[in-house]
């Protein structure tokens, strides 16, 4: 039987169909498998983000007495404050201290976390290995060190870090190390590294933004990105974003720290500079200025502040901002109102200031090299209580539920404070 030959473009095609099969077929058997490469992250930026970690060399665990006294412990209030007492001291921190150099191995910073309970503090280690932020776990009555926030890379910046704050949702943190200021997120990972010109101090508003005072004065709300799904990595790191000028003013003098406070579902913004002027910071989104609230007293001379401390404290459920003044004393300003409510003269400048939960007692630490910390009554500007220690407490807080003070020293160490058992 004779066939019909096939038609000359559908020969072609076949043809075509043939030479694409053994092409493909080639390539394939011409391939060898490879492993895939193992890559070392080169960190070229100054601080190397951690995760926290499970295991790590410090964790202090108290004896089972005492944890039981830490885990049955009530609120602290103006009517228990005869029985506050320290329940436990650890080493958080490097314990080198230097004479010369006081401050290269305090506690610079102590926060509770308002929506974990867990304790934040950070601390120039002092033995050259770096500068860090930890997470303490105190909420089952043991003290557990739960990990790094962040690690200073050693020998690379001989800053101290400065003005330690959290955000209110408790997510993210910040930290002004040197000229530039840096954004956590409470798990470790570096979401905002924005290089305001010698920046010393900021606090983080929200999710999106900060408010970040410096050595030259200036004063400036950024916005930056912390979606961490949005954030480009390289080599298995985020890498931060810049941030975003939204407003800025000078006040022409170095600024000591920046603060905010929610009332009334309005941001209130505080600054206080080296010579001890206060401003009330006004921004509605599109023009900024700042509001004198510390008038100048020339009768009395006034006394430089610094960076590092903190030096404002909010009374929680009012609209009253407690601050170290220029001439050696608290300053109550109710900021709605816009007026002085209430002096206290201190006998040594400000270190620390923190108010309890229920904004009826200030904890205040005073610069004494042998310790001077106690519980001022926020409503009569009397000593409620002294409390006994026997050196310089330069970091100082309060938990979110009333339970817990927490006092951090020059030598690394931090102390718990508590009032045992119930009413």
């Amino acid at each position: 039987m004779h066939k019909r030959p096939l038609p000359a473009g559908l020969q072609f095609l076949l043809t075509l169909l043939l030479v694409f099969l053994l092409f493909t077929a080639s390539a394939i058997s011409a391939q060898t498998p490879s492993p895939t490469p193992s890559v070392t992250p080169s960190v070229t930026a100054t601080f190397v983000p951690t995760q926290p970690t499970a295991t790590v060399t410090q964790t202090p665990l108290p004896d089972p007495d005492l944890a039981n006294r830490m885990a049955n412990r009530t609120v602290i209030t103006a009517a228990n404050v005869a029985r506050i007492e320290p329940l436990y001291t650890w080493q958080a921190h490097s314990s080198i201290y230097s004479a010369e150099i006081p401050d290269i191995a305090r506690i610079s910073s102590l926060i509770f976390n308002p929506a974990t309970g867990q304790l934040i503090s950070s601390a120039a280690n002092g033995d050259n290995t770096g500068i860090g932020i930890r997470l303490w776990d105190i909420t089952e009555g043991n003290v557990n060190a739960i990990g790094n926030v962040f690690e200073l890379d050693p020998g690379r910046s001989p800053f101290i870090l400065n003005s330690l704050q959290i955000s209110p949702d408790g997510e993210l943190i910040s930290g002004a190390v040197g000229p530039e200021e840096y954004i956590w997120t409470t798990g470790g990972v570096l979401v905002g590294n924005i290089g305001q010109l010698s920046s010393t101090t900021a606090a983080v508003l929200d999710n999106s933004s900060v408010l970040i005072g410096g050595e030259n004065g200036t004063i400036g709300i950024w916005a930056f990105y912390a979606d961490m799904n949005g954030l480009r990595q390289e080599d298995g790191y985020f890498i931060p974003t810049s941030g975003q000028l939204m407003s800025a003013l000078s006040v022409n003098e170095p600024v000591v720290q920046v603060s905010s406070d929610i009332y009334q579902y309005g941001r209130h913004y505080f600054v206080l500079t080296r010579s001890g002027k206060f401003y009330k910071y006004l921004f509605d989104g599109i023009q900024s200025e700042v509001l004198l609230v510390e008038q100048e007293n020339p009768g009395v001379m006034s006394e430089w502040l610094v960076p590092g401390r903190v030096l404002m404290a909010f009374r929680k459920v009012r609209p009253v901002v407690t601050f170290a003044g220029r001439y050696r004393d608290l300053v109550s300003y109710n900021y709605i109102d816009n007026e002085v409510i209430a002096r206290y003269p201190l006998t040594q400048p400000a270190r620390c200031l923190a108010y309890s939960a229920d904004g009826d007692l200030l904890m205040v630490s005073e610069d004494d090299p042998n310790g001077r910390l106690y519980l001022l009554d926020a409503f009569n500007q009397q000593i409620s209580i002294e409390l006994e220690v026997d050196t310089l407490v330069t970091s100082c807080a309060f938990s979110a539920d009333g339970t817990w003070m927490a006092t951090g020293d020059q030598n690394g160490e931090i102390t718990l404070w508590g009032v045992a058992g119930s009413d």
